[in-house]
């Protein structure tokens, strides 16, 4: 985020809400906030300035109520990116990427991407809560890897391809793209994260 925006944003809280914070406080907002983009900070002031009521002991939004209003919170953002998963419109052969390596170690930890790609609504009612909780415990450390293959990687992985000819070799680097799922709040869009170049070439 940039370091603007923020002042900015959290100037406008104060204005509308009555209450100055001390530098301390805008210092360890910042420190917390600074890592969403600056789409997601103006999401949180716009629900913020519709939702956020404030009371005697609670006069101005704290950290939890920033968080809850652009889906960063806790059970709020684990909820979302199952959505994402389920939304992905991925299959278990294709490589994914959500950009979010906390996400990629609870897939992990449930089988991996091929596994997980083929939950039906009926997997994820047994499974949820015990992703949601380990979710919660990976974004503490918030290590994962970068991405997730699929079947088509893996496979390949297994598998001598020295004498596979050149249309074979792209054609495995096409597949091999991974899927880069952005997500935040109710929006999920798709995209490729790699291009076939950039993919290391396996001969």
């Amino acid at each position: 985020m940039n370091d603007s925006t923020f002042k900015a944003g959290i100037a406008f809280l104060s204005n509308m809400y009555g209450k100055k914070c001390d530098d301390q406080t805008v210092s360890a907002y910042w420190n917390i906030l600074k890592k969403y983009s600056d789409e997601n900070f103006k999401m949180m002031l716009e629900n913020l300035t519709e939702n956020f009521i404030p009371t005697s002991q609670v006069p101005f939004p704290l950290i939890p109520h920033f968080l809850q209003a652009c889906g960063a919170s806790g059970r709020a953002r684990g909820r979302i990116a199952i959505r994402a998963i389920m939304e992905s419109g991925q299959t278990a052969y294709g490589s994914v990427n959500f950009g979010d390596r906390a996400l990629h170690a609870t897939i992990n930890h449930f089988g991996g991407w091929p596994v997980v790609a083929r939950w039906g609504h009926i997997d994820w009612g047994y499974k949820e809560k015990a992703f949601l909780e380990t979710y919660e415990a990976n974004r503490l450390s918030d290590c994962g890897p970068e991405y997730l293959p699929g079947l088509t990687e893996l496979d390949a992985a297994t598998k001598d391809i020295s004498t596979w000819n050149q249309i074979q070799i792209e054609d495995l680097k096409r597949q091999s793209q991974p899927s880069l799922i952005s997500w935040s709040g109710n929006n999920l869009l798709i995209g490729n994260t790699k291009k076939p170049e950039e993919i290391e070439d396996k001969t």
